[in-house]
């Protein structure tokens, strides 16, 4: 078994009977099992959620490298930039 205990990749997840219940619908709805339905949400999900806090990031860092005393512009994005109604 290359050394790993049956059960060591395995998550054990608690989640909100609405959910479950969402999720089980799903399954049922694809003829899947629950367990590859989870699966492939996650697959799925994971990328998004690296990119958005990827993105995130990178909008912090360009906050933070801001000039404090430059004066907002149409090119930073600053306040002037956006129509207030």
């Amino acid at each position: 078994m290359n050394g790993r205990l049956r059960g060591q990749h395995s998550i054990k997840l608690f989640v909100s009977t609405e959910m479950k219940t969402r999720l089980a619908a799903l399954a049922a709805e694809l003829d899947r099992p629950l367990a590859e339905v989870c699966r492939t949400l996650m697959a799925m999900g994971l990328p998004i959620l690296e990119g958005a806090e990827a993105a995130r990031r990178s909008g912090v860092e360009f906050i933070l490298n801001e000039d404090p005393d430059a004066p907002p512009s149409a090119s930073t994005g600053g306040p002037t930039s956006v129509p207030r109604p």
